[in-house]
């Protein structure tokens, strides 16, 4: 069988190349048994394709929770898509030769994927209109920060289930030099540094600890509420607000589906609530207080009106008066 021609290595390389990772197992699995000199060429390309991208996950691990949507819902620095593998073919066109050390699990390799991340953040900072046109100018120099600590997260990021709650005084330390490695880069590291942890929390309302051991720990030490940090608390705020009216507009009429998510829901409300008496206490006049206030009247308004109307729903059903029976 004739060998490829270059006109089909290119249409087939675009194949390839585009195909989403699920689409690019297919195809590794449909040739794998075919004959011939062509199903060599294209297994030789879709091996490269393959290996390529786990160089492209290796290299920005710290950041790939960027370019999903998050499971909670929460808003949170979401990047599309197709500016990932933007940023790789930015990062690896200089220094091609350093490609193959990635292959292996060492500090070596975790040194050049630091260093391919730098290079990505400065061919953002030269070329980001090219790089991301549909981007800021703010959301352009963030990721540029983001870049620039990814080095950072990529040590610190397996610590991240131990600062959940209360952390020790070993905890504590691992957390402020982070935080002190990041600031070293720039005065927004820290913030771009949490930026990645938040992404990487499956359920956001864990960020509001996080972020106040961080506030705690920065210099200099701050309240969560006077800090830069304070965007995930409102993150977390608008999320509860969301559910609140979600919860208020409930309808029974949306069936046992509906009541499994307004049992959810209710829920979570209830943790969020508690978590920000416990770990945020904000201040009294404030408009976080004001607002989760105004919340918990809404949300006691609305289930002393449902616990009503769930009565009255069985007393309609119940029987109004006992049976002759019984009364012999």
């Amino acid at each position: 069988m004739a060998e490829l021609t270059p006109a089909h290595r290119v249409a087939l390389g675009e194949v390839i190349t585009r195909s989403p990772d699920h689409i690019l197992s297919l195809l590794e699995s449909a040739v794998a048994d075919m004959a011939g000199s062509r199903a060599e060429a294209v297994r030789l390309m879709m091996a490269e394709e393959i290996r390529d991208r786990l160089r492209r996950d290796q290299v920005l691990r710290p950041i790939l929770p960027l370019f999903r949507d998050r499971v909670d819902g929460m808003q949170g620095f979401v990047l599309p898509i197709r500016l990932r593998d933007d940023l790789w073919r930015a990062a690896k066109r200089n220094e091609p030769e350093l490609l193959p050390k990635l292959d292996y699990d060492d500090d070596l390799a975790r040194m050049i994927c630091d260093r391919l991340c730098q290079t990505a953040a400065a061919a953002l900072r030269d070329h980001g209109t090219k790089l991301w046109p549909a981007g800021t100018s703010d959301d352009r120099k963030r990721l540029a920060r983001i870049l620039d600590v990814a080095g950072i997260a990529r040590t610190s990021l397996k610590r991240l289930p131990d600062w959940q709650g209360r952390i020790d005084a070993e905890e504590a330390a691992e957390l402020k030099l982070a935080l002190r490695q990041a600031q070293a880069v720039g005065d927004d590291g820290p913030d771009c540094l949490m930026e990645i942890y938040f992404a990487h929390l499956r359920e956001g309302l864990q960020v509001l600890r996080l972020a106040e051991h961080a506030a705690a720990l920065g210099s200099p030490s701050t309240s969560l509420s006077q800090g830069s940090y304070a965007v995930f608390v409102d993150r977390v705020m608008a999320t509860l607000l969301e559910k609140a009216d979600l919860i208020v507009a409930f309808d029974i009429a949306e069936g046992p589906n509906g009541v499994l998510a307004f049992r959810d829901r209710l829920n979570w409300l209830a943790t969020a609530l508690k978590e920000f008496d416990v770990v945020v206490v904000p201040r009294a006049d404030s408009v976080w207080a004001r607002t989760l206030r105004h919340q918990k009247l809404r949300l006691s308004m609305s289930l002393t009106e449902r616990f009503k109307l769930a009565d009255d729903a069985v007393d309609a059903l119940l029987p109004q008066e006992k049976p002759h029976w019984q009364g012999e």
